[in-house]
C-alpha cells in the first residue's frame, strides 16, 4: 500500500507540473494576443485612430460638395469658408481660413488637405507647426530636400532613393545592363527612421522641374533618403578619377558591370580619397577628382557628408530622371547635367564607370559606361539625409 500511494503521489506531481506549464503557454499566448505588435489593444487604438481619419475625410468631402453646390459646379474662398464653418464650426474655420483662387490647404485635426479650384482634394500626412507630417505611402522620390531646414533658401538636393520603400527588385536605367540598381526596403522593427516634413513651398533647381521639399523634423533615427546635389562641382569644369593609375588600380576594388553596388558610393570615396592622400606617386594629379573634392568643404556642405555616387547610385538617379521627371536624351541638358560623369565605382585596373549622357542622346543605350581613369568627365555629389 506504500509503494502505491507513493506512486500515486508521484503521477499527481506529473501531472500538476504539466498543467503549470500548460497554463504558462497559454497566458503567454494570451498576453501577446492582448498588448503584442498585432495585439487586440493595439489593434483596437490603430482602429480608432483609423476611424478619425475617416470621419474627418467625410467632413471635408461634404464640405467641398457643398461649396461645389453652392456655386453651382465653381469653387471659391466665399463659398468654401460658408461650407466648411458649416462642417467643423467657426473655431476651426475663420474668413481667412480659405483665401485667394485656389488651390486651397485646410489644415484638420488629423490631417493636412489640398482642395483645388475643380474640387479635387489630396491629403497627406498628419499637421504639425513644422509642415505636413511625409508618410505618403507612395515614398518620396523626386521630392527637393531642404538640408539646412531653411525653405527660404531654397533646396539643395533632389530624391532619388527612398530607403523606408525600397525598390522592387532588380532595375535599370534605360534597359542597359551596366545599369542595374537595387536598394534596400529597411521595414524592420530594428531601424526607426528620421521624422520628415513637407514645406509649404515649393522647390526648384532642378531646370524648370518644381516640387514640393522635405525636411528633417526629428534627428533622432536613420536617414532615409539618398539626394542628389543641384549642381556640379565647378560647373562646366571636367576631371580625370586617378590620372596616374591607369593600368594599376587595385583589383580589391573591381566592380562588375552587372553588380548592384548601391550604398558604396560612402565607403568608396573614402577609400580613393584615402589611397590619393597617402600615394606618393610623382604623376599624382591635382585635378583628379579624389582631390577636388577635399577642396571648397565640398565633402561637408549644409552639414552633411557628400561623396561620389557609385554606378548603381547614380543609375537609381537616372532612373527617377526618366520615371518620375520626364528626362530623355534629348533635355537632359535643360536639368543642368552634362554629357559624362564619374561614379566612385572602378570596372577594372585600367578604367572605371562613369555615366554617358551624351551617348543616351545619341542612340538612347549606353547611359552607364567606362573610361580610363586619365580621362576627363563632369562631377556631382550626393548624401544621405
Amino acid at each position: 500500500m506504500k509503494n502505491l500511494k507513493r506512486n500515486v503521489d508521484g503521477i499527481t506531481l506529473i501531472a500538476l507540473v504539466i498543467t503549470i506549464i500548460v497554463l504558462l503557454i497559454l497566458a503567454g499566448i494570451s498576453i501577446n494576443m492582448l498588448i503584442g505588435k498585432n495585439g487586440i489593444i493595439r489593434s483596437a487604438g490603430q482602429a480608432s485612430e483609423t476611424t478619425k481619419d475617416v470621419s474627418e475625410d467625410e467632413q471635408v468631402k461634404l464640405a467641398v460638395a457643398d461649396a461645389l453646390i453652392n456655386g453651382t459646379g465653381t469653387l471659391s474662398a466665399d463659398n468654401l469658408t460658408k461650407a466648411f464653418k458649416n462642417e467643423f464650426g467657426t473655431e476651426k474655420v475663420t474668413d481667412t481660413t480659405f483665401t485667394g483662387t485656389g488651390p486651397w490647404t485646410f489644415k484638420g485635426e488629423r490631417k493636412s488637405y489640398e482642395i483645388s479650384s475643380n474640387g479635387k482634394i489630396t491629403t497627406g500626412g498628419s499637421s504639425s507647426e513644422d509642415g505636413q507630417e511625409a508618410n505618403d505611402p507612395e515614398g518620396y522620390v523626386g521630392y527637393y530636400a531642404d538640408l539646412d531646414g531653411n525653405p527660404e533658401n531654397g533646396a539643395e538636393g533632389i530624391i532619388y532613393a527612398d530607403l523606408e520603400k525600397g525598390s522592387d527588385g532588380l532595375k535599370k536605367w534605360y534597359d542597359f545592363d551596366y545599369a542595374v540598381f537595387k536598394y534596400p526596403s529597411e521595414e524592420r522593427e530594428d531601424v526607426t527612421y528620421k521624422k520628415y516634413v513637407l514645406e509649404e513651398q515649393q522647390g526648384s533647381g532642378f531646370g524648370e522641374y518644381k516640387k514640393e521639399m522635405i525636411k528633417v523634423a526629428d534627428n533622432n533615427g536613420t536617414e532615409r533618403f539618398y539626394v542628389m546635389a543641384l549642381e556640379d562641382i565647378n560647373k562646366g569644369t571636367s576631371y580625370t578619377w586617378y590620372k596616374s593609375k591607369e593600368g594599376s588600380l587595385p583589383n580589391d576594388k573591381k566592380v562588375e558591370g552587372t553588380e548592384n553596388d548601391f550604398v558604396q558610393g560612402k565607403t568608396n570615396t573614402e577609400y580613393w580619397i584615402d589611397k590619393w592622400n597617402k600615394d606618393e606617386d610623382d604623376g599624382k594629379d591635382n585635378n583628379d577628382i579624389w582631390k577636388i573634392v577635399q577642396d571648397n568643404g565640398e565633402l561637408t556642405k549644409y552639414g552633411k557628408d557628400w561623396f561620389v555616387p557609385s554606378k548603381s547610385e547614380w543609375s537609381a538617379f537616372g532612373y527617377m530622371c526618366c520615371n518620375k521627371i520626364g528626362m530623355s536624351g534629348d533635355n537632359y541638358s535643360s536639368y543642368g547635367l552634362g554629357d559624362a560623369y564619374w561614379t566612385s565605382s572602378m570596372l577594372s585596373s585600367y578604367s572605371a564607370f562613369c555615366t554617358v549622357l551624351i551617348n543616351y542622346a545619341r542612340d538612347g543605350a549606353t547611359i552607364i559606361g567606362y573610361s580610363g581613369p586619365n580621362d576627363k568627365a563632369y562631377l556631382r555629389l550626393s548624401t544621405v539625409f
